[in-house]
C-alpha cells in the first residue's frame, strides 16, 4: 500500500479525487499485461481493505497508465541497483569516459530515480563541457547559480559517497 497517494492539489477543491499508484520491478512489468481499467478494479479491490465502499465511487473507467516499458521513448525504468550493486557502482555513474559525458537520472548522486536527478546531471555535464572548451565565463555562471540552489533548497538524503564523488568532480557541496 505505501506505493499508492492522493494526487489531488488540495481536499478542498471539490469533485473527485485522484489516487496514484507507482509500481516497480517485476509488478511494473505486469501492468502492461491488461488494461488500465482492469488494474483500477484491481486496485480498488486492494484499497477496499483500508477504505472500505471506495469501490462505490471509483471511476476505474477513466483510469490512466503510463507503461515505461511499452514507450519507445523511456523503454525502461529509473534506476534501482539490485543488492550488491549499490557498493560496486555508486558514484562512477556519471563518469566521463574521453570526450563522452553522461548525465540523466542514473547518473545523479542525490536525486537518482527522480526527475530533479536528471536536471541536476545534466547541468554538471554541461559545466564539465564547458570547461573543456574553456567557456569560463560561462561556467562560472552555472557554478554561482548551482551554489546559490543548493543553499535555498531543502536537502534532500544524502548517501555515503555523495560528498567523495563531489570532491572528486570539484563540484560545489550540499551542506
Amino acid at each position: 500500500m505505501e506505493t499508492f497517494w492522493e494526487t489531488a492539489e488540495s481536499r478542498y477543491i471539490p469533485g473527485p479525487g485522484l489516487i496514484t499508484q507507482f509500481v516497480g520491478g517485476t509488478q511494473g512489468v505486469a501492468i502492461g499485461s491488461a488494461t488500465a481499467q482492469t488494474h483500477a478494479q484491481q486496485l480498488n479491490a486492494q484499497l477496499e481493505l483500508v477504505f472500505p465502499d471506495i469501490s462505490s465511487v471509483a471511476m476505474p473507467s477513466q483510469a490512466i497508465r503510463s507503461y515505461w516499458p511499452g514507450d519507445p521513448f523511456a523503454r525502461g525504468s529509473y534506476l534501482c541497483y539490485r543488492p550488491g550493486e549499490w557498493t560496486q557502482f555508486y558514484g562512477v555513474e556519471g563518469e566521463r569516459v574521453g570526450n563522452i559525458f553522461f548525465a540523466g537520472e542514473h547518473t545523479s548522486l542525490e536525486y537518482q530515480g527522480w526527475i530533479e536527478g536528471g536536471c541536476d546531471s545534466g547541468e554538471v555535464a554541461a559545466i564539465e563541457i564547458l570547461d573543456d572548451l574553456d567557456l569560463i565565463a560561462t561556467t562560472e555562471a552555472l557554478r554561482v547559480k548551482r551554489s546559490v540552489q543548493s543553499e535555498i533548497q531543502t536537502k534532500p538524503r544524502r548517501l555515503p559517497g555523495a560528498k567523495y564523488v563531489r570532491e572528486k568532480r570539484n563540484l560545489p557541496q550540499i551542506k
